[in-house]
């Protein structure tokens, strides 16, 4: 494996909110040469915290005395309290002494936007000492399915383009492909970060994924492809659309005048005891917004002839047409009918959008 930078801190905390913030602030200040990282997914941080809220100052007020004076975002006193009793017909007002009586009573308290309060609290944790990486700050880490990173690899490029390919970077973005050795089956997240040394700017994503255990000899699927079948997914001559239509394996988003191309490596068919060959369907369902939209008749897998009889390969295609544009998730189920119920049936699945 290739040397890479490690950074070992004592005390790493998930998410850059008002809570884990001031946390880093606090263990900074009981334990000054505690080494303390906060990791954020967006972008920057406060790019989540889009709500405003109604702060309660005390707790602040100790953390950050000064707080009143530095913090320049929104910061407005809760003037006055209007708390109704809904009933079938309408609603009364509460009276005065009663809201004073209830944790709903808001005077001293100010209205604030979360947005400018993380940032300022960024902004503390990093004056006391505190790594604050936003966009989380790795390139293609592994997790397990508890969540703890497994492995990891970081590496520089520099991309150099003509003008033409320039400017298309620049609208479409660009490909690029990893290598990446999993060790041991079961299921992982795998997340990617990409960061642009000359401006600091990061973008990311992210896919869970199941590596099967084939030497447990039980049926199995590979990672489901989908990609534009032919040049009738290719877009119209809008400019606008040529920019959106990507019909490839990495960005899979396609035109509704095209069609897609789907496949996987079916592994470890159960083989007939007569003719040693498997008896194999397999099914494609589509999701939309969570619900079952469209689902295709269940068909044989031809096995073939002369191929690896623990190896086969399903694809097929659809034509889009029916498809209005969205974001959909097709999920493929193959089924071995000669395997043990229990171990009878594998699947996966994938995202993509029509435009």
């Amino acid at each position: 494996m290739t040397e890479r930078e490690v950074m070992q801190y004592d005390v790493v905390i998930v998410g850059a909110g008002p809570a884990g913030l001031a946390g880093a602030i606090r263990l900074k200040q009981l334990k000054p040469d505690t080494n303390i990282c906060v990791l954020e997914k967006a972008s920057s941080v406060g790019a989540h915290s889009l709500s405003g809220a109604v702060l309660e100052p005390a707790a602040l007020e100790k953390l950050l005395p000064n707080w009143r004076g530095e913090y320049t975002g929104m910061k407005v006193p809760a003037a006055e309290d209007d708390v109704r009793l809904m009933t079938k017909t309408g609603s009364f007002k509460l009276p005065g002494w009663a809201i004073r009586l209830s944790p709903m009573h808001n005077h001293g308290n100010f209205i604030v936007s979360l947005g400018d309060l993380v940032s300022y609290l960024a902004g503390k944790a990093e004056a006391a000492g505190c790594d604050v990486f936003p966009g989380f700050a790795a390139a293609a880490p592994l997790f397990d399915e508890n969540g703890a990173v497994v492995e990891q690899q970081g590496r520089e490029f520099e991309l150099r383009l003509n003008e033409a390919r320039y400017r298309t970077a620049l609208k479409r973005g660009f490909n690029y492909t990893n290598d990446f050795v999993v060790k041991k089956p079961g299921a992982y997240q795998f997340r990617a970060v990409i960061r642009d040394a000359e401006t600091g700017r990061l973008g990311s994503t992210g896919q869970f994924i199941r590596v099967p255990d084939l030497g447990k000899n039980r049926l199995a699927l590979s990672g489901l492809i989908l990609a534009g079948s032919d040049a009738a997914n290719q877009p119209t001559n809008n400019a606008e659309e040529s920019d959106d239509v990507q019909p490839t394996p990495y960005v899979r988003r396609f035109s509704r005048n095209g069609e897609i191309e789907y496949g996987a490596v079916v592994y470890n068919p159960t083989p007939d005891a007569k003719t040693g060959k498997p008896q194999m369907t397999v099914q494609m369902e589509f999701y939309r917004d969570g619900k079952a939209i469209h689902q295709l008749e269940a068909r044989q897998i031809d096995p073939g002839s002369g191929v690896n009889p623990k190896r086969l390969e399903c694809r097929g295609r659809l034509k889009l047409t029916d498809f209005p544009p969205g974001d959909y998730v097709l999920r493929m189920v193959v089924t071995d009918q000669l395997a043990k119920q229990r171990y009878s049936r594998a699947e996966q699945w994938m995202d993509f959008s029509v435009r």
